[in-house]
């Protein structure tokens, strides 16, 4: 459904970001699909929102239109973005010097971030052929941007997560050896 919208941000009118049915990243949350605009009133205030479903638990969130770039949402990726994040993914790992808390807190941020780039460099830096060998903490952080980027893979070049998984995995394996 496509609603030709207006809005106002800091007295400049632009067209509406995302449209009824628009399948977006949200990142603390992952990938969920816009299923409706709604006005609130709080405290004599009409709080515009989107409602969005996500995919993965069916969880439905209101998301402000004037905090959308706050919280980060998005447009899925495009093929050319995916294509992009895999050449980090092909690239070689960065060192990482320092303690592992104020590193895990830098990974978990780029995870955060929902940017597709960053989130490769995070599963580049973090994958062992031998995960068995890994920390705890590591592998979360790891199994978080897996999940992450490969459901973003799977909507843009429409397959299965599990086969989109074993593609990225695959990368990381082929790239390490």
């Amino acid at each position: 459904m496509h609603f030709d919208l207006m809005w106002k941000v800091s007295g400049v009118s632009m067209q509406e970001p995302f449209q009824i049915g628009d399948r977006v990243i949200y990142p603390s949350r992952g990938i969920g699909q816009i299923e409706s605009e709604c006005n609130t009133e709080i405290a004599g205030v009409i709080i515009s929102s989107y409602e969005i479903v996500f995919i993965n638990d069916k969880v439905r969130v209101k998301v402000p239109k004037d905090k959308i770039e706050t919280v980060g949402l998005r447009h899925i990726s495009t093929k050319q973005e995916l294509e992009n994040a895999i050449s980090v993914l092909r690239s070689p790992k960065t060192p990482r010097r320092g303690m592992w808390g104020r590193i895990a807190r830098e990974y978990a941020a780029k995870i955060a971030s929902g940017n597709l780039s960053e989130i490769a460099g995070v599963l580049r830096d973090l994958y062992s052929s031998n995960m068995a060998d890994v920390s705890s903490g590591a592998k979360k952080l790891y199994e978080s941007a897996l999940i992450l980027f490969s459901t973003e893979f799977s909507i843009v070049f429409d397959c299965e997560l599990e086969e989109a998984k074993r593609y990225v995995i695959g990368i990381l394996h082929y790239r390490e050896h």
